[in-house]
């Protein structure tokens, strides 16, 4: 498997370095990608902060990127930074317009899908990567684990 995420950018050199911009680009491109290959039909919203994504079927899709800490867990922040006037401030995505979560582990390439409802009130939520860091046994976040690739959620594949 190729590699993926911040180990790849870094072999790269130190001439590139990803943006968060360009990560959510990725991430929705990725996101983007699996759906079509299970069949679903992806048309990316280019002017909505909130949506990136809306399906055929009309859901509307949310979707983060995050690569591996070195903790060995993904950081998923459901903030972001907005000029408000003469100042920049972190706000919290306020998810109305959406129907699902999707969240996309970069390293691992791991998919977690959520219905909205589970993740509105929440700002950020960490989850365990499967290599040997994975918080040393303290079961943060695993049981986000059980929303891996749960496609069916967005409809029939």
């Amino acid at each position: 498997m190729p590699e993926l995420g911040e180990e790849r950018i870094k072999k790269m050199g130190t001439k590139f370095k990803i943006t968060a911009a360009q990560k959510g680009r990725a991430g929705e491109l990725r996101v983007a990608s699996e759906l079509f290959l299970r069949g679903f039909r992806p048309s990316l919203s280019l002017d909505n902060d909130e949506v990136d994504l809306i399906l055929d079927n009309g859901f509307r899709i949310q979707v983060k990127a995050a690569s591996l800490n070195k903790r060995g867990t993904f950081s998923f922040n459901f903030k972001s930074w907005r000029r408000i006037g003469e100042e920049r401030k972190q706000v919290r995505h306020e998810l109305k317009n959406v129907d699902f979560i999707i969240l996309w582990g970069i390293d691992e390439d791991l998919f977690l899908i959520f219905p909205k409802s589970e993740l509105q009130n929440r700002t950020s939520i960490t989850v365990p990567g499967s290599g040997p860091k994975q918080n040393r046994g303290r079961g943060i976040g695993r049981r986000y684990l059980f929303h891996k690739n749960q496609w069916d959620l967005l409809g029939q594949e």
